[in-house]
């Protein structure tokens, strides 16, 4: 967790700012956010929980709770697709939340939660830019309990929490997409290799040794970037893992260039 400024001494920092920070990897998110969720749960009074839900791909899970008692709340929420937690996400508003007079509000989650502990919840949207992340969700046994609390303060903490952790999904997708790219990258160069090595041996086309090298794949099938390593390997005189395959490229590469020659 990074402060933003330093304080004066013995004066802690806005709560706002003390959930600033830059994140670079999924680990990273989950430690800020369960730091998120503890800070803001000892700032908050009246609250006995906090938690807070990310979706990704229109998929909400819990990423991070002070308590695992709230862990079931929010998968009822989840499985039946409805509650405060998914309306705020939904509707970037703050949705507060009687539990004893929800029914007509959420019927199927009001009828699951009938037993639960928590009986008041607000739930504050994690906005960045034009959307949501999730929501930011503080909990009660009491119904009362969170009618006093600073909802300003937790509005400007629940959006920059959401846009610290928008920032740090960005920055995973992006070493994800990154690795995918360098990956291909490196799937495409041993493919050439492998067409050099099958067109150099028996005079093929650039065409007729890919085309040889995606029939070996499909009857056998590896995919087609392992068929062309084992090509690579046999010609470079590495260990194979599987030598046979290449034999029987070479089988039907002749075949191959027997029917060009026709």
């Amino acid at each position: 967790m990074t402060e933003t400024q330093q304080q004066p001494k013995g004066e802690p920092a806005p709560l706002v700012e003390q959930v600033g920070a830059v994140l670079g990897s999924v680990e990273d998110v989950e430690e800020y956010l369960t730091g998120v969720v503890h800070l803001v749960a000892e700032a908050t009074a009246g609250c006995d929980a906090v938690g807070v839900t990310v979706v990704s791909g229109e998929r909400p899970f819990t990423a991070a709770y002070t308590t695992a008692t709230t862990l079931a709340i929010d998968a009822v929420q989840y499985a039946l697709d409805e509650g405060p937690c998914l309306e705020a996400h939904r509707t970037r508003s703050i949705v507060r939340a009687d539990l004893d007079e929800a029914s007509e509000r959420w019927p199927a989650f009001s009828a699951a939660a009938a037993d639960f502990e928590t009986r008041a919840l607000i739930a504050l949207p994690l906005t960045a830019r034009d959307g949501s992340v999730g929501a930011l969700n503080l909990y009660a046994r009491s119904t009362q309990a969170l009618d006093a609390v600073d909802l300003p303060k937790l509005t400007a903490t629940a959006s920059r929490v959401g846009e610290v952790v928008a920032a740090g999904l960005a920055v995973v997708e992006a070493r994800q997409l990154a690795g995918q790219l360098e990956e291909a990258m490196a799937s495409r160069a041993v493919i050439e290799q492998a067409k050099g090595v099958l067109m150099g041996k028996h005079g093929l086309s650039e065409t007729e040794a890919f085309d040889l090298m995606r029939l070996q794949s499909q009857r056998s099938n590896v995919k087609l970037r392992t068929i062309a390593a084992r090509v690579v390997e046999e010609a470079t005189g590495r260990p194979a893992a599987a030598g046979q395959a290449a034999h029987r490229l070479d089988a039907e590469s002749t075949g191959a260039r027997s029917a060009v020659v026709d």
